[in-house]
């Protein structure tokens, strides 16, 4: 058997640094073997088992893991399959509000993305995505069909609402070596390598061998390492059964908001959102969980009544006007003609004047509820006419979130009902 020398334990890390990158922190935790260079020229790649590129883009030969902190491209020959050569590339900055964690991750996986890239990345208003980027090599036939498999090979991790991955990883189907892509504002890529480690050692086991030396072993390990080690052990097993229940819970939390968001959309948010019958509907649920008696007019008598009726409990005397508007734009003092006909009417029909008139809008419904102006705004002066009437009027959202002040316990109904009675003008429920 042939002698060989200078043979170092596996797994073997090679890190290619930029020159302006910083501090590369210890990795002998992880790797028995690790080398520190500014260059490739100055190594022989093939000798390490991964690659860990911080803020430098390098031709890495094939036979190597590789994970890449940075915004920089792959080289195109890193992965070659049916004629194509594929890259990852960075691509214009994505400014999109919302990412969803890709499908597919293992539970480890998805938790690394939610705490180990997106609190980095959430802030920034411009964040770097990744692409792919498939060339036919020159003198190869095109074959759409070998195209889509090569394209199938990216795996992307989080992704903007428009498909953008801010990072992702890609395998040569050759032999299952990974290069994986984090953007450069990843700070701490620690628990990345600890998770690809594991995720390589069932790819290679030889390369990613579970125990690194000859003193890893429980065989010759002190009582001290023993304990520690499993205390560790038990660690982890904490952790995976936390992750495990975690992912349970979150998934039932989920299908619980799921739920709760469609009942509001045919319930209390049709007060923010509808007009006609169904924001009427509404209005009629929000009044009487104020605790209201509300009797509907519409399709009652002639001339046109009103949309409610509305008494005080107990009061059987006290009886208010009610019309309401759902408005796409804002809401017009043409409205308020409309009421005084009812007010008109009700005396013609009653032989008093009600003890209140009360116009209701959900004006710029399409719009979000916190960027709406208060109704009539630009309307002060006829606003104030209306008022010395003694009407009254009331934004949706108030009623929306007196309402359910009122259902959650949070608010007292009878303080809101007295606004209401006592109050003239554009009305503050909350």
């Amino acid at each position: 058997m042939n002698q060989s020398f200078g043979s170092r334990p596996h797994p073997r890390l090679l890190v290619l640094v930029d020159d302006w990158y910083g501090e590369v922190p210890d990795q002998s935790t992880i790797f028995p073997t690790v080398k520190i260079v500014r260059s490739l020229n100055e190594v022989r790649v093939g000798d390490f088992d991964v690659v860990l590129l911080l803020g430098a883009e390098a031709p890495v030969p094939e036979g190597v893991f590789v994970l890449q902190i940075s915004e920089g491209d792959t080289p195109t020959n890193w992965h070659r399959r049916y004629g194509y050569s594929l890259q990852r590339s960075s691509q214009p900055w994505s400014r999109a509000l919302e990412f969803k964690v890709a499908d597919g991750l293992d539970q480890e996986c998805e938790t690394l993305v939610a705490t180990e890239l997106w609190p980095y990345i959430e802030h920034e208003d411009e964040k770097s995505v990744v692409a792919l980027v498939v060339d036919l090599m020159y003198g190869a036939p095109e074959e759409p069909e070998a195209r889509e498999q090569v394209e199938r090979s990216f795996h992307p991790l989080l992704l903007d609402s428009d498909g953008n991955a801010s990072a992702g990883w890609l395998a040569r189907k050759t032999d299952g070596r990974e290069w994986w892509s984090l953007p450069l504002v990843v700070e701490d890529y620690v628990p990345w390598l600890r998770m690809l480690v594991k995720r390589w050692r069932a790819i290679d086991p030889n390369v990613f061998p579970e125990s690194t030396g000859a003193y890893d072993t429980p065989d010759w390990q002190t009582s001290g390492e023993l304990e520690a080690v499993a205390a560790i052990r038990a660690l982890e097993a904490e952790k995976a059964q936390y992750e495990l229940d975690h992912g349970t819970r979150l998934a039932a939390a989920e299908e619980t908001l799921r739920l709760a968001v469609a009942t509001a959309a045919e319930s209390e948010r049709r007060l923010l959102t509808e007009t006609g019958e169904p924001l009427e509907a509404a209005v009629q649920d929000a009044l009487e969980t104020l605790g209201f008696e509300v009797a509907p007019q519409n399709g009652r008598g002639k001339p046109l009544r009103e949309d409610f009726r509305i008494k005080q409990p107990g009061e059987d005397e006290w009886v208010a006007l009610v019309e309401v508007k759902g408005l796409t734009n804002g809401a017009s003092p043409s409205v308020f003609g409309q009421v005084v006909r009812h007010h008109v009417n009700f005396v013609a029909e009653t032989g008093s004047p009600p003890d209140g008139v009360v116009v209701i809008v959900n004006h710029f419904r399409n719009d979000p509820p916190s960027g709406r102006a208060r109704p009539f705004a630009g309307h002060p002066d006829e606003v104030a006419a209306f008022a010395e009437n003694g009407y009254r009027i009331i934004d949706t959202r108030d009623l929306f979130i007196a309402a359910r002040g009122v259902a959650d316990g949070s608010v007292d109904a009878e303080v809101v009902r007295r606004t209401i009675v006592d109050g003239v003008g554009v009305l503050d429920l909350k």
